[in-house]
């Protein structure tokens, strides 16, 4: 690489090229990024080297540079898709299509890592190495029992839930069939069974947003433990505080897993005032807290919204299968807190 330029061989490597006529010269395409910004030919055989677009007359405006081949750098970066004809005065010599080879998507991660999850457990986070196409993704989503899919037990949300990137997508389960006493639970019964084991699946074939196709399934393999109906506390969280003087991050252990948007739910206060820095998933059960200046030596508060749940939904104030018909007492509280000390 030169001068932060790519330059991509056409022989049938990286990129594809349409080449007709003379296929005895080798050229490249050089590309800055996703622009394909200039044209080599490995001659100095010419003496009026240009470039025109398939079946124009009218010469493209570039420079043409003769070293150890021959360069031809257009204004403005060719066309993606576009075919354009080269010539020497006004022989044609070949002609190509710079066509950048589409990656095919991979899924990265299935949230919650773990490969135990409560028999009411709520909502899986599938993330994407790239940008996702929209609007048929529960097409290529399955949960399966003994290899069988269950049916109605992922909800075809409409819009589907992505993240602004469309990386990342939210996939929930039938809340219905997770809470008790309600119709499609009646109906259908629970998704999911203590002690048996599922897989989510997504199928290939689901498409990128460059239109190009998972080229192999994804399979997340879990075993099922009993419901879990407690409401998480942050009286079980241990925090791993740094020294002052230092930007080494804060370690939340949860003990038990939370769900992969608790983070966002997090901020760190010290005297008063908002201290900046990001919140890192880790792992079902560890999230870091990066600053973005040096701890001071103090005293901080972890400040975490009662929205923050856990794997089966309960938050931080009620449980998500709540009865109704019990006289319990419910929190309305907005947010609680840990108290950790820099020194």
């Amino acid at each position: 690489m030169t001068g932060g330029y790519k330059t991509i061989i056409f022989l049938f490597l990286s990129f594809w090229i349409y080449e007709s006529k003379a296929q005895e010269y080798d050229f490249s395409i050089n590309w800055a990024g996703e622009e394909a910004i200039s044209l080599t030919v490995n001659t100095q055989e010419f003496s009026a080297l240009n470039v025109r677009l398939q079946g124009k007359n009218q010469k493209i405006t570039g420079a043409v540079s003769a070293h150890e081949n021959t360069q031809f750098t257009p204004y403005f970066p060719f066309s993606i898709g576009a075919t354009y004809e080269v010539f020497d005065g006004e022989k044609l010599l070949f002609s190509f299509t710079p066509q950048k080879e589409l990656k095919s998507p991979e899924v990265k991660n299935v949230f919650p890592l773990a490969d135990e999850l409560p028999e009411n457990f709520l909502k899986f986070y599938i993330r994407f190495d790239q940008p996702m196409a929209t609007g048929h993704v529960y097409d290529y989503l399955q949960l399966l029992s003994d290899a069988k899919e269950i049916e109605n037990a992922l909800i075809p949300l409409k819009p589907e839930l992505w993240d602004a990137n469309k990386q990342l997508l939210t996939v929930w389960i039938d809340p219905g069939r997770i809470k008790r006493d309600l119709g499609p639970n009646i109906k259908y019964g629970a998704v999911l069974e203590a002690g048996n084991r599922y897989q989510l699946v997504v199928r290939k074939g689901l498409k990128a947003a460059n239109g190009a196709n998972l080229e192999k399934s994804f399979l997340k393999s879990f075993k099922v433990i009993p419901r879990d109906e407690k409401i998480p506390s942050l009286d079980d969280w241990y925090l791993k505080t740094p020294s002052k003087n230092t930007i080494d991050s804060l370690s939340i252990k949860t003990q038990e897993a939370v769900d992969y948007t608790s983070h966002l739910f997090m901020t760190i206060y010290c005297e008063g005032q908002q201290f900046e820095g990001e919140f890192i998933f880790v792992s079902d059960t560890q999230i870091s807290f990066v600053p973005e200046k040096e701890w001071s030596e103090g005293e901080y508060k972890l400040r975490v919204a009662s929205k923050a749940e856990d794997l089966a939904g309960n938050n931080l104030n009620r449980p998500f299968d709540l009865d109704l018909q019990e006289q319990a007492t419910i929190s309305e509280q907005e947010f609680y807190e840990i108290s950790f000390k820099i020194l």
